[in-house]
């Protein structure tokens, strides 16, 4: 029931707001100006407070932090740019970083949803590059582009809740990071000597690597145990035992020697011839 009622709030939200800003497009509105910009503004404005209020309420309910802090940079930017007082690169930073402000709210609030960490890092370098256009290079801000985005894939991975889990965002991370500085020494650093020393960084990755994989192989010096031998086992086992004491011999005596008369001797030849 609550999902129906923040989609039918939603879809209410969206057809209004597309037909107010197409009629402000198509100049409908022009002879109101800027009074209903400034209520345009205040209406953004409270609705992002709005939103805010419910998610104080109810706080296992994240999602309404994005559209409050989004609806209440809607309307600091609308009011901003009717006064005329803000530049275009300024009022668009301000949208953006209110946008990542919103998902660093929402990381703050719970740590287990980490993934917010991107789309809120992002959105800031986004903004941070686009304050600083009118102030830099276009080569700085590549590189500020890069190397900021690649920073924000190693505060996921230390950020994280586990490393297993996040071990992917070094990749993307090394790998924009990379870019940027060779971005940086192509273009806007070649004029600069420490620039050119950029290569030994991944010489001193490369080291720390060998040393590293060098120092598991060194061999392990280990006393071999000695294991007794089965036939020893056995041997010191038939020494050990005590010897059985001899059977006793039982003579055998035959039934028939028994019932045969006693021999006699045969007589002498003294006895023959007396």
């Amino acid at each position: 029931m609550r999902q129906r009622v923040a989609s039918f709030i939603w879809g209410i939200l969206l057809l209004l707001g597309g037909i107010l800003i197409l009629l402000f497009n198509f100049g409908v509105f022009d002879a109101l100006r800027p009074g209903l910009e400034y209520i345009t503004a205040g209406i953004a404005a409270l609705s992002g407070i709005g939103f805010l209020a419910y998610y104080a309420y109810d706080r296992s309910q994240w999602w309404p932090v994005l559209p409050g802090f989004t609806l209440i940079s809607v309307g600091a930017v609308i009011y901003l740019g009717t006064r005329g007082g803000a530049r275009g690169e300024t009022l668009t930073s301000l949208l953006l970083f209110g946008i990542a402000a919103a998902f660093a709210i929402v990381y703050l609030a719970d740590p287990k949803d980490w993934w917010v960490i991107i789309p809120s890092g992002i959105l800031l370098i986004v903004g941070l590059t686009v304050l600083l256009s009118p102030r830099l290079s276009a080569d700085v801000l590549n590189t500020l582009l890069f190397t900021g985005i690649g920073l924000v894939f190693f505060l996921v991975y230390l950020l994280g809740p586990t490393k297993r889990e996040v071990w992917w965002a070094l990749i993307p991370g090394t790998a924009l990071i990379v870019s940027g500085l060779f971005i940086y020494v192509l273009t806007a650093g070649q004029e600069q000597f420490i620039a050119k020393l950029w290569p030994l960084v991944p010489i001193l990755l490369g080291l720390l690597l060998l040393v590293r994989e060098i120092a598991h192989m060194r061999p392990t010096t280990t006393l071999p145990i000695a294991t007794p031998d089965k036939s020893t086992e056995e041997a010191a086992g038939q020494s050990t035992k005590p010897a059985a004491p001899p059977e006793p011999e039982v003579a055998v005596i035959d039934e028939e020697s028994l019932n045969e008369p006693p021999a006699t001797e045969p007589p002498s030849e003294e006895e023959k011839t007396s």
